[in-house]
């Protein structure tokens, strides 16, 4: 079934599309859950979306950075976390300004512009340590390590984040990575 649902999606002409609502919002919930099947382009296309316009290299090779999980709504992303504080949240379209540093380009609408922040300190022995923030605080909420929407990370509460630890916001699931 998942499969005819997304070639219903695609349909050009309107009448071959989804006939009610609840046929679409049943789609939708299925991708978010992963029981779609996303159909693979002729041409692969590249893994990684580098949407850092400071970045001149086409992937990340050294330092932190964050991993945007692809879903029915979000394709893989990654951010080099370069900046003392972070701003992660959604982009912006058809806005010139971005309210986020790390602007996710999504369909994923639970994501607030401003949703979570990354703030790196250097400690006294010359390490770097990152944490995750929501001190915003986000409308949908920030859950660390944790299933989407089990354990939301409080207003003040700021977390360490260590290799391979992730988060959700919204429907969108980010691994933080340091190299």
């Amino acid at each position: 079934m998942a499969g005819a649902a997304g070639k219903k999606c695609l349909e050009k002409r309107p009448q071959d599309r989804f006939k009610t609502g609840r046929e679409l919002s049943q789609f939708y919930y299925d991708g978010i859950e992963g029981k779609i099947e996303i159909p693979q382009a002729k041409d692969p296309e590249p893994n990684v979306i580098d949407i850092d316009p400071l970045s001149s290299a086409a992937t990340v090779t050294t330092g932190a950075y964050l991993e945007v999980v692809s879903n029915f709504l979000t394709q893989p992303q990654r951010y080099l976390l370069q900046n003392d504080v972070t701003v992660v949240g959604r982009w912006n379209e058809g806005s010139p300004l971005q309210v986020a540093d790390f602007a996710i380009r999504t369909g994923d609408k639970f994501i607030s512009k401003n949703h979570c922040q990354i703030i790196k300190k250097q400690l006294s022995d010359g390490r770097l340590v990152y944490q995750l923030g929501d001190a915003a605080p986000s409308k949908n909420g920030t859950y660390y390590n944790a299933e989407r929407n089990t354990q939301r990370l409080g207003q003040h509460i700021k977390v360490n984040l260590k290799e391979g630890d992730f988060f959700w916001i919204g429907n969108t699931k980010i691994i933080f990575h340091d190299q």
